[in-house]
């Protein structure tokens, strides 16, 4: 009885390290993306606190709405939008 895959070439073992630089070239980091600032609105900057609900990922209209509700109070802004 004959093994199974008995009879196949596959040539030479790889090394390992050829291995290991095969499985590097494949996972390779991507490239990084070009740094953008975020949209922010020129009156945001007049808006103490804005600016920083709006780079926590708050969308600018409930994080106006939450600053006037707080006083300006921007950790209640932020316990409000949570």
């Amino acid at each position: 009885a004959a093994r199974p895959g008995a009879g196949r070439t596959v040539g030479p073992k790889p090394k390992p390290s050829d291995l290991f630089r095969r499985v590097e070239a494949r996972h390779a980091p991507l490239p990084k993306a070009p740094d953008r600032k975020p949209n922010i609105a020129v009156s945001a900057d007049r808006v103490q606190g804005l600016p920083r609900l709006l780079a926590m990922g708050f969308p600018e209209d409930k994080a106006r709405a939450a600053l006037r509700r707080s006083n300006g109070d921007v950790n209640a802004a932020v316990a409000s939008l949570l």
